[in-house]
């Protein structure tokens, strides 16, 4: 596996995620509760071993931000840490897609 290929995997769902989003609300308030659902229980996230690629792969600043903003000072397992930085990141992307698409 490589970098690229599992940034254009997470870019890929991010993509499908607003599309679906948009398809159903072009509130910002709507499409913000939607992508916590989508990101939330998305594959990438509630897996470690996923979450874990993700983590070792891929660009995750909106995860680290996400991170840092909701759990400061938190210890934490490995496993939760990759999944929260992976629920983090995609929902960041989904977002930047949201934002893309709706501006």
């Amino acid at each position: 596996m490589s970098e690229v290929n599992i940034n254009e995997r997470i870019n890929t769902v991010a993509k499908d995620y607003a599309k679906k989003i948009l398809e159903q609300t072009q509130d910002i308030g709507e499409a913000q509760d939607l992508a916590h659902q989508y990101a939330n229980e998305d594959d990438w996230v509630i897996y470690p071993d996923n979450a874990h690629i993700l983590y070792q792969y891929c660009n995750t600043e909106g995860g680290e931000k996400y991170l840092e903003e909701t759990w400061p000072n938190t210890k934490m397992s490995y496993d939760d840490l990759t999944s929260i930085m992976a629920y983090g990141e995609l929902r960041s992307r989904i977002m930047a897609e949201i934002n893309k698409q709706i501006n």
